[in-house]
């Protein structure tokens, strides 16, 4: 590959920016990455993450350091080290397996952790603080391309790669007749709780990481996953040994009533009413919530990839920026 003039920007310092800035490391290619956030901690960045098919270009992309980290951030090492790599899902009426996707390695890793991971080595080449506001591609003989900020700065690069999720200001400029999303007709709510070893013990008996399924008459869809076990939140041993676990519901929306609700309280119930007909061993497990947990809405939406002109190959997407 001939010398670069110019580096490529990235936008957006998430996961899938920062393992684009890895791979770029990795081949010697220049690159500079821009992030609309202040700093890391500004924003929530979700659950946790399961690595299987994407591990073998995650190595060659990361390296071998920052490959074997990976084991470091898993919400369950211990499970990891010997993990087989089930996915499972099971119909919710009686907890039998319906489908069970071939073994294969994986990691379950915590997102905020992998950002983190992902930080060093190119932290450095992070500008935190510069939201997108245009693109511009020059037709001078060089066919630069420059990203100006809202805070009146600007970068020039080779090229561009829009890594700035669902709601890509790139996609924006790329088909500004056709980059919205639109949200689809299921409703998704989830929360997080902590649970005793006995109180777990039923979804760790299923999977030990995580499992899915549905109800074959509502259709209410299930996924359960651990966030944290005592030994990752420093609850090993002691009177308060607890597990993290990340529960969500979804449903198709075919009446008024299936819209989320607006309280907490609200939501909070709709998933225990949801829940109406699973097993036991998991409805309890969701009629135990407590009452003040928090219930996050995800509003699932999708944007059906076209075309667009790249100007020569100096515009792309990736990530969720590209659904």
């Amino acid at each position: 590959m001939a010398e670069l003039q110019n580096p490529v920007i990235i936008i957006g310092a998430g996961i899938c920016g920062l393992t684009l800035a890895h791979g770029l490391k990795q081949a010697g290619i220049p690159f500079e990455i821009y992030e609309r956030d202040t700093d890391v901690d500004a924003r929530g960045q979700g659950w946790a993450i399961t690595l299987h098919w994407v591990l073998p270009f995650l190595e060659k992309m990361l390296g071998p350091g920052v490959y074997r980290a990976l084991n470091d951030i898993q919400v369950d090492p211990d499970v990891g080290r010997n993990d087989t790599g089930n996915f499972l899902f099971i119909n919710l009426a009686n907890g039998e397996v319906k489908f069970r996707i071939p073994p294969n390695s994986r990691r379950r890793v915590g997102r905020e952790k992998m950002r983190r991971l992902l930080l060093e080595g190119v932290k450095e080449h992070v500008r935190w603080g510069k939201r997108l506001e245009d693109i511009s591609v020059s037709v001078s003989e060089d066919s630069a391309v420059t990203a100006a900020f809202e805070d009146g700065s600007r970068a020039t690069g080779s090229l561009l790669v829009g890594a700035e999720g669902s709601n890509s200001p790139t996609r924006k400029f790329l088909r500004p007749d056709a980059y919205q999303t639109y949200q689809l007709p299921v409703r998704f709510v989830g929360v997080a709780v902590d649970l005793t070893a006995e109180e777990v013990r039923p979804l760790r008996e299923l999977d030990p990481l995580l499992f899915q399924g549905s109800h074959p008459d509502t259709g209410t869809f299930l996924w359960v996953s651990t966030l944290e076990v005592p030994a990752t939140n420093g609850t090993a041993g002691t009177a308060d040994e607890r597990y993290r676990v990340q529960i969500n519901l979804s449903w198709l929306v075919k009446e008024q009533s299936d819209e989320v609700a607006t309280t907490n309280a609200g939501k909070l119930c709709q998933m225990k009413q949801k829940a109406t007909g699973f097993t036991p061993e998991l409805l309890k497990v969701i009629l135990d919530i407590p009452q003040d947990t928090p219930v996050t809405q995800i509003k699932l939406a999708d944007w059906p990839c076209v075309a667009w002109d790249n100007f020569g190959g100096k515009v792309t997407l990736v990530g969720d920026g590209k659904p």
